[in-house]
C-alpha cells in the first residue's frame, strides 16, 4: 500500500490554497513559539514568587513535624505562605489574594514585601496591628481607591511561647486549632484587606499546649468542584478530614488531603489556588 507524504498532498494543492495554508501554518508556529516562550516566562516567575515567600524552608526549620500543601491553579499563585521568628515570637501568615494566576500572584508579591516592612523592619509582632497597617499601605497603592476590588484574606498568628498563647487575628479567615480531637475554631474579622476597615481588626488570644494541632489554609480546598454530583467539597467536610487526620504525622496527612482533593476532583479543572498549613506546635 503506497503511503501519501505531506509533501505529495502539498504538491496536488493548487496554489491558491497552497500560500493561505502555508502563511496559516507560519502563524501557527509563531503562535505556539510565542505561548512556549510565555509559560517559560511564568514557570520562572513562579520561582522567583517562591524565593520571595521563602515559607516552607523556614516552616520546616522552626516545626520539623508540619506540612505545606501549596497548589496554584495557574503555576503562580495569589495564596502565600509566610513565617518569621521575631523578639522570642513566631509570627504565622497564610494570606488569599483576589482572584488566581498573575494578578493575584503581583498582589501577593506585594503582601509578602509589606510584611517585610511591617514585621521584620518594624518589629511588630500583634496581629491586629499587623492587618490594620497592611490594610492601609494596600489603600496607599490603589491611590486611596474606596471602590478597590482587590485585596488579601489574611490570617495571622504571633505564637508566643513564653506565655503559652497564640495571638491571632484574621481578615476573612479563620484558625484551627486540634487538641485530642476536639476543634477549636477561632474567627476572624468579616472584612477583606482592601484598605476600607484598618479599624475593624481585634486580636484573639488562644492557650496552646505542646503537640497541639494549627490549620490555617485559604479556601480553595474546601472551594474545589467535584464529586458525583460536581459541588463543592465545603468547610464542614474538610474540618471533619483535619479532626481524622490530626493523630497521624505531619507526613501522612498531607499525602492524605492531596489524594482527597484529587479524588473529589477527578477530571475536573482545580477551581482556585490552594494551600494548607498543618503546624505541630
Amino acid at each position: 500500500m503506497q503511503t501519501t507524504t505531506l509533501t505529495d498532498l502539498q504538491e496536488k494543492i493548487p496554489m491558491y490554497i497552497a500560500k493561505p495554508l502555508a502563511d496559516t501554518i507560519s502563524e501557527l508556529r509563531a503562535i505556539e513559539s510565542k505561548n512556549h516562550e510565555m509559560l517559560a516566562s511564568i514557570r520562572h516567575s513562579r520561582k522567583i514568587q517562591g524565593h520571595i515567600m521563602c515559607g516552607e524552608h523556614n516552616l520546616y526549620q522552626r516545626f520539623p513535624e508540619s506540612f505545606l500543601i501549596d497548589k496554584p491553579k495557574d503555576i503562580v499563585s495569589g495564596d502565600f505562605f509566610w513565617l518569621k521568628e521575631i523578639d522570642n515570637r513566631v509570627i504565622i501568615v497564610v494570606g488569599d489574594c483576589t482572584g488566581h494566576g498573575i494578578p493575584a500572584a503581583f498582589l501577593s508579591v506585594l503582601g509578602i514585601s509589606f510584611l517585610n516592612q511591617i514585621v521584620i523592619e518594624e518589629k511588630i509582632t500583634t496581629p491586629s496591628v499587623i492587618l490594620k497597617k497592611l490594610s492601609k499601605l494596600i489603600k496607599t497603592v490603589f491611590h486611596n481607591s474606596d471602590n478597590c476590588h482587590d485585596g488579601i484574606d489574611m490570617a495571622v498568628c504571633s505564637i508566643d511561647y513564653n506565655s503559652g498563647f497564640i495571638a491571632f487575628e484574621g481578615a476573612l479567615r479563620p484558625a484551627y486549632l486540634i487538641r485530642d480531637q476536639q476543634l477549636n475554631i477561632v474567627k476572624g474579622s468579616r472584612h477583606s484587606i482592601t484598605g476600607n476597615h484598618t479599624d475593624e481588626y481585634k486580636n484573639r488570644l488562644v492557650r496552646f499546649k505542646k503537640g497541639d494541632m494549627l490549620y490555617l489554609f485559604s479556601d480553595g480546598y474546601a472551594d474545589q468542584f467535584g464529586g458525583p454530583k460536581n459541588k463543592k467539597f465545603l468547610i464542614k467536610k474538610f474540618q471533619k478530614i483535619l479532626l481524622e487526620l490530626s493523630v497521624h504525622s505531619a507526613g501522612r496527612q498531607m499525602l492524605e488531603l492531596e489524594r482527597l482533593h484529587a479524588e473529589w476532583k477527578t477530571d475536573m479543572e482545580q477551581t482556585d489556588d490552594i494551600i494548607i498549613a498543618g503546624i505541630k506546635l
